[in-house]
Formats: structure tokens, C-alpha cells, sequence
């Protein structure tokens, strides 16, 4: 492959979108790392003040940019393999800017909830279209293992809308088991499929 069609290609703008987001999400969290110790030796009581709160609500905020993309770019990997490229990049558009839009006129909880259910909307959308045999690259063969790809990625996209707001609710336990059995299932399909 050429490196001008490499460039082009949405495999290589995923990966870099990947590489970025990775990048922005280690330096928000090296910069936290430095200032939660530097306040700590300063305030050593800190933790329990309210400037404490004030702190990890910042920070929370700072990586919400890096992790919309790091979601972002994971969640197309399957969906791009499906839809018209022109397709995708509208459905990123709009999914992006019903976050951006639900951030600033509701909240991020909000905001983060629906972007997360509207990209596991997508990947299902993807899932059912490999099961019911659209045509689809792989760089390895086999319908089992498209399904076990397709499995594995809406697996942890809703594992980690669990992890990351669903958890601190106690009926949500069958989320979680959801989450873990199309993982588990799509690791196993993935790697054993033929």
C-alpha cells in the first residue's frame, strides 16, 4: 500500500485518533499523579476537603476529551468494516455532537451515558449485519471469527459504560454479566472461530 493511501485509509485515522486520545489520556493522568502528590505533601488532609472534590472533578474533565476518542475510534472498528465510509464519518459527526451538545445543555453523566448507548447501537446495528452475511474484510477468514470480532468489541464497549457509570447502581449486576459473556464469547469465537 502506498504511504499517501495508508493516510487516507480510516484504519490508520483510527489508529491515530487511538494513538492521540492514549497520549492526551496519559498526560492528563501523569499531570494528576504530580498534582495529587504535591498537594498531598503540602495539605496532608486534603482528601477529605472539599478542594478535593474540586480536584478529581477537574481532572474528570481534563481526559473527558481523550476518552471520547479513545471510545470513539474503538467503537468504529467493527462499524467501519460494515458502512460506506461516507456513512461512518456522518454517524461519528452526529454521535460526537449529540455529546458535545448533551455536555453543555445537560450534564457529562448524561452526555457520556447516551454517546455510550448510541455507539453500542451501532456496533449492534454491525453485529446484526455480519450475522446476517453482509459482505466484510478481515484481515483473517471466516464468519465465526467476524462474529467473535463484532461479539468481543460491543462486549467491551458495554463493560466499559458498566465500569465507568452503571456500577455504582446495584441492579445493573446483569449489565456487567452481559458484557462478560459477549466478551468472553467473542474472545473465544475470535481466536478459535474458523
Amino acid at each position: 500500500m502506498h504511504m499517501g493511501d495508508l493516510k487516507r485509509s480510516l484504519d490508520f485515522q483510527l489508529i491515530v485518533i487511538l494513538i492521540v486520545s492514549m497520549m492526551l489520556f496519559s498526560a492528563a493522568g501523569l499531570y494528576g499523579i504530580y498534582a495529587y502528590q504535591k498537594e498531598s505533601r503540602e495539605n496532608p488532609g486534603w482528601v477529605n476537603s472539599p478542594e478535593h472534590k474540586r480536584f478529581i472533578s477537574k481532572m474528570n474533565g481534563a481526559t473527558i476529551p481523550a476518552v471520547v476518542l479513545l471510545f470513539l475510534s474503538l467503537a468504529l472498528c467493527i462499524p467501519k468494516r460494515v458502512f460506506n465510509r461516507y456513512i461512518l464519518k456522518w454517524i461519528a459527526v452526529v454521535i460526537g455532537g449529540i455529546f458535545a451538545i448533551y455536555t453543555f445543555l445537560l450534564d457529562l453523566k448524561v452526555a457520556f451515558v447516551t454517546f455510550m448507548v448510541l455507539l453500542i447501537g451501532i456496533q449492534t446495528v454491525s453485529l446484526l449485519l455480519i450475522i446476517y452475511r453482509k459482505p466484510v474484510f478481515y484481515r483473517k477468514s471466516g464468519h465465526m471469527v467476524q462474529i467473535g470480532s463484532a461479539l468481543l468489541h460491543l462486549g467491551i464497549t458495554i463493560l466499559i459504560l458498566y465500569l465507568a457509570v452503571l456500577s455504582e447502581y446495584s441492579n445493573t449486576i446483569s449489565v456487567f454479566w452481559i458484557a462478560s459473556i459477549l466478551f468472553m464469547g467473542g474472545s473465544l469465537m475470535s481466536f478459535y472461530g474458523k
